[in-house]
């Protein structure tokens, strides 16, 4: 150090007492290397965060078999599913112990499924939104429909209604394998590529067999978008899937015979409602009162003597 100070005299216009008053900045050990100064707490906290982020994206493994334990489904996938079955459970007076009128709970059911089909709306065309986060809405969507109870939904007074969210639950499955296959997620490089083959399966179940006494014209279409866009309909063995190869193959000679249906896009998509009217957390405390099991009076519905609301 004092031979560099003697170079910057000589070097410089800098007279020697300010010179000899420089304070070097950096520390060196006894070999004469630098000793780094310590971080900051906020370059620590970053560090952290990106160490953080790193292990997860490490440590993420993507479902991509058919197992004896059961189906690959996302972790964000099971996620929205237990999301709807909870919406559902907030329009169930049975779940509340109540009772409103007897086709409450499938008016509420109706009401949820209209709730994703917004939520869908909302964010299939947004560039900055995943295309693997707007694919889980139609994964946790037809896992709840696989595994829920859906009776209450099925026999409820307002056929009309269901059809119409079928049908456009229908363009929405559609819509999203077409979204898949813009984005390379669909084929064996895909790290979803059991998974969307499954729950188009499932999909096709539900459809097919919980929902036959609709008139749903559509459902080769799924086959047609299927095979349109690489997805492999192999049905897995143990078998866990109701949909039959004999359906699949009808549905393909349907295609064969049938020119694509129109009106299968979500350009033409039709608004629903959706909202909350059917949610009994959002009921004051009175009204829930009323509705108790306790105060049904003889007229079904609320205190004794009083009306149905609906």
């Amino acid at each position: 150090m004092e031979k560099l100070k003697e170079v910057v005299v000589q070097h410089t216009l800098l007279t020697e007492e300010e010179v000899k008053a420089i304070v070097p900045n950096i520390e060196l050990d006894d070999d004469g290397k630098e000793i780094p100064k310590p971080k900051s707490a906020a370059e620590l906290r970053k560090e952290a965060a990106q160490l953080k982020k790193k292990a997860e994206e490490d440590a993420f493994v993507a479902p991509r078999v058919v197992t004896e334990k059961g189906l690959p489904v996302t972790q964000a996938g099971m996620k929205r599913s237990f999301e709807i079955r909870e919406e559902v459970d907030k329009r169930d007076p049975d779940m509340h112990e109540m009772y409103i009128y007897n086709d409450f709970a499938g008016y509420g059911v109706i009401e949820v499924m209209e709730n994703v089909l917004l939520e869908f709306n909302e964010i299939i065309f947004k560039k900055e939104i995943s295309p693997i986060e707007k694919w889980t809405i139609m994964e946790g969507l037809t896992t709840y429909l696989h595994i829920g109870d859906h009776m209450t939904w099925m026999m409820n007074d307002n056929s009309e209604a269901i059809e119409d969210v079928l049908n456009m639950m229908g363009i929405m499955f559609i819509t999203a394998l077409e979204m898949l296959h813009e984005s390379k997620l669909i084929g064996g490089t895909s790290p979803l590529p059991d998974n969307v083959g499954i729950m188009t399966l499932l999909f096709l179940d539900f459809m097919s067999n919980t929902c036959s006494d609709f008139d749903l014209d559509w459902l080769h279409e799924i086959v047609r978008a299927a095979d349109k866009y690489g997805v492999v309909l192999a049905i897995p063995e143990p078998k866990r899937i109701g949909v039959s190869q004999d359906q699949l193959d009808e549905c393909g000679d349907e295609c064969e015979e049938r020119r694509m249906t129109a009106g299968l896009t979500w350009k033409t998509k039709k608004q629903h409602p959706g909202g909350d009217r059917y949610d009994i957390t959002k009921m004051s405390k009175a009204e829930q009162a009323r509705y108790k099991f306790s105060n049904v009076g003889d007229s079904g519905s609320g205190s004794e003597g009083d009306d149905d609301d609906e």
